[in-house]
């Protein structure tokens, strides 16, 4: 994807980037057979900081179940059109983790803190209807047989009206006071609910540094929670949990 983005960008004939998958979803998140082995190059958040800082517009097509670092990556696009019925979230907080590619920083930037501390500290996906007026999609396609072209439609017109390239991380989280008591409320609620679990409780560490910080700033504020020893164990506990359900199922 990385050598795609660099021949486009400097192929003068294109004017802006649409990213489509083919098959049944969009990136539905990490390979699971991947799981307890070094990640593979390029890694996540390069690619994802590839996408953000080209000069040319990048469009995400979005359909089916859009999950962990496929949302990631689409939150990175400068836009994004997705097909009703599409499915988005970050499920990481279910096995024990985090969003480790920036969906702690790039989710509250384009929805807002509430909606971040909800989707990520519960893990649950939320269809394209619910997210209409969050600013996470630009455009909701009913039939899915013409998204791709309601997506370069969607493209042109951005062409056409002229407009900057919207980055993610240029976006700025004005600090306020009553985010704090938005955390405080958040930490009440996971307390109750996810008893025994860190990554939850985790969450809240980064999703503050996100009023503070840059985007830039943050990566390696980001993962050196993700690379906590104790998010580690429970992530191995819960990733054995989901493998035993999986063969149970096969």
């Amino acid at each position: 994807m990385v050598e795609c983005i660099e021949r486009a960008t400097t192929d003068n004939s294109v004017t802006c980037i649409v990213i489509k998958c083919d098959g049944r979803t969009f990136i539905a998140g990490a390979d699971i057979s991947e799981f307890g082995h070094p990640p593979l190059e390029p890694q996540l958040p390069y690619v994802l900081e590839k996408i953000d800082q080209c000069t040319k517009p990048i469009v995400a097509t979005l359909f089916g179940t859009v999950l962990g670092g496929g949302f990631e990556l689409a939150l990175s696009c400068h836009y994004r059109v997705a097909v009703s019925g599409t499915k988005l979230g970050l499920p990481e907080v279910t096995l024990g983790l985090i969003p480790g590619a920036g969906g702690t920083q790039l989710l509250p930037r384009i929805g807002g803190i509430e909606l971040a501390l909800e989707m990520i500290t519960s893990g649950k996906p939320k269809s394209v209807q619910s997210l209409s007026d969050t600013g996470v999609i630009d455009l909701t396609v009913d039939d899915s047989a013409a998204l791709l072209e309601r997506t370069i439609e969607f493209s042109r017109n951005v062409l056409v009206q002229q407009k900057n390239i919207r980055r993610t991380s240029k976006i700025v989280i004005a600090h306020h006071q009553e985010y704090a008591q938005l955390f405080s409320l958040w930490r009440s609620k996971i307390a109750k609910k996810m008893r025994g679990q860190q990554a939850p409780n985790m969450l809240s560490t980064p999703l503050k540094m996100c009023c503070h910080y840059h985007l830039n700033k943050l990566c390696k504020k980001n993962e050196d929670c993700l690379m906590n020893v104790e998010i580690l164990l429970n992530h191995t506990l819960c990733v054995m949990l989901f493998l035993l359900n999986v063969w149970r199922l096969s």
